[in-house]
């Protein structure tokens, strides 16, 4: 996910502002999203029958396993607004850290959303080599890593007009004298 978010951890790495989370549904299963607790979001993955059973014992809510609206994904689905709605307001009852014990416990897939900060600090992060420092800025690594032909992010990306010369030169064949030219004029910019 670190990787497919690159554009978005760039901007966080530049600006330092940690943006706040969106909101996420998932449009074919129910409960399948991001739902607010007393203290931060949590994310839960309610996607088989199996685990709405044992989400509903998680949240000391038995009698919506076979309740004629939530029954079956199918219906809820259907009835998506009532019972996320109810579901959120179990959540806002207690912090992040009692609902994620509650839920592993069961075996529903939940986390808490964390925020960029959060993600770049995490040792995991460090330890996949996410975030590698390239001309003492950290930018995304590679999300897949071989042990035979491991990726790496081998230069920063380049400044403006870095490479100006060079491609102009190549694609073009503008020798010396005419992109110095061209650079005195300000038609083309130059990093040299």
């Amino acid at each position: 996910m670190i990787s497919a978010m690159a554009s978005n951890f760039a901007n966080y790495f530049g600006s330092g502002v940690v943006p706040d989370s969106m909101g996420t549904r998932f449009g074919t299963i129910v409960p399948y999203r991001g739902f607010p607790t007393a203290d931060r979001d949590i994310v839960i993955a309610v996607a088989s029958q199996k685990l709405w059973q044992d989400f509903c014992i998680a949240i000391e809510r038995t009698d919506l396993a076979d309740h004629p609206d939530y029954a079956t994904n199918a219906l809820r689905v259907k009835n998506r607004e009532a019972l996320e709605s109810l579901i959120a307001g179990i959540f806002r009852s207690d912090t992040a850290a009692h609902w994620i014990g509650r839920l592993r416990a069961r075996g529903i897939p939940c986390t808490p959303v964390r925020k960029f900060d959060e993600v770049a600090a995490d040792p995991q992060t460090s330890e996949r080599g996410m975030f590698p420092v390239i001309g003492g800025f950290p930018v995304t690594g590679p999300p897949v890593k071989f042990s035979a032909t491991p990726g790496s992010v081998r230069r920063p990306a380049p400044k403006l007009g870095e490479h100006s010369r060079e491609i102009l030169h190549e694609l073009l064949g503008l020798d010396d004298s005419e992109l110095d030219r061209l650079y005195a004029a300000g038609v083309i910019y130059s990093a040299r």
